[in-house]
């Protein structure tokens, strides 16, 4: 089955740093010092959730859009079209 999920990107306004949440992945929030970094970040942690959430199998086509809106007023702002794709058939992910 094929499952896809979304992260948005914000500039936080107090920190300077770039903070990313999903609407669909459960309990994901990263924060980093670039865009690069926040990717970085969610390879790292999205399947884990994606297990502990039973939100994917292994036998899942899984694909996360990163989605960057107007980073300058810390807002996603309306629907932001996706721009990177993090992850897409992990064979290293491990999923419950």
């Amino acid at each position: 089955m094929e499952r896809n999920f979304s992260i948005k990107v914000t500039l936080c306004p107090e920190s300077g740093r770039f903070v990313g949440t999903s609407d669909n992945i459960r309990g994901l929030v990263l924060e980093a010092e670039t865009i690069g970094g926040l990717i970085d970040a969610a390879r790292d942690v999205i399947p884990n959730l994606l297990k502990d959430n039973r939100q994917a199998t292994k036998d899942d086509a899984v694909t996360v859009s990163v989605l960057i809106g107007d980073i300058r007023s810390g807002s996603a702002g309306g629907a932001p079209s996706p721009r990177y794709v993090v992850e897409e058939n992990d064979p290293d992910a491990v999923y419950a």
